[in-house]
Order: C-alpha cells, then sequence, then structure tokens
C-alpha cells in the first residue's frame, strides 16, 4: 500500500490543479484495466481529490463499486469516497452501493451523519 499511495500522492503533486473533468478521465483510464494495482491508485486518487466530487458523480462511484471485485476498493470507495460525497452533500441523503466479491453479493449502506467518514469504515461488516 505505501508504494500506491506514493505513486497518488506524486500524481496529486505533480497535478494539484486537476479538474473534475480530468480526474474523471484519469479515472476512467486507471479503471478500464482490472489490475488491481491500477485500481488502488484510482481509490487513493479518488480519496485525494475529493473535493472535486459533485453528486452526479455518485453513479460513477456506484459502477466502480460494482465492477471491483474486491472488498480491499469497495471499502475505500464506499466509506471515504462515497461517504465524504454524501457528508459533504447532504441532499444525496443514503446510498445504497451494492457490489460483488469473492464472498458473494454485499450492500452497504453510506449514510449522512455529520461524523468524519473514516471512523465509520471499522462499523463496515462483511
Amino acid at each position: 500500500m505505501p508504494a500506491i499511495r506514493a505513486v497518488a500522492r506524486g500524481v496529486a503533486a505533480e497535478y494539484p490543479a486537476l479538474t473534475h473533468d480530468e480526474l474523471l478521465a484519469l479515472v476512467d483510464a486507471l479503471w478500464a484495466q482490472p489490475v488491481h494495482e491500477r485500481r488502488m491508485v484510482t481509490v487513493e486518487l479518488l480519496e485525494l481529490y475529493d473535493d472535486r466530487l459533485e453528486p452526479a458523480d455518485a453513479t460513477v462511484l456506484e459502477r466502480l463499486v460494482r465492477e471491483a471485485g474486491t472488498w480491499a476498493l469497495v471499502d475505500g470507495l464506499a466509506a471515504s469516497v462515497m461517504g465524504t460525497l454524501v457528508d459533504r452533500h447532504p441532499e444525496l441523503g443514503s446510498v445504497s452501493l451494492a457490489g460483488h466479491g469473492p464472498a458473494g453479493p454485499r450492500c452497504l449502506l453510506v449514510a449522512s451523519s455529520g461524523h468524519p467518514v473514516r471512523s465509520r469504515r471499522r462499523h463496515l461488516r462483511r
């Protein structure tokens, strides 16, 4: 994980003014190949640039969750990225994300609570 985070931080340092549209294009390009490390960098970038995300991006995040195939990706996408988006935009209410992993289907509910999202990670259950 440290190497993956270093790559994401390097991108953020090189492109601090990355726009919303550029971020989504980068996300699509990285996610297109089903390579775990590329997808982990994608999740890290979404966390680093989460202030660029808008409520309409919830559909993009839902697609990523559905395509993730492993909870190593789903947990970061749902708790950190989508959770932050829901906390920042309470009009989203709660969002149900369903995905499939090695253990079968799992559904996560991300609700706006006014609490830091990262602290909710420990409450996610299989």
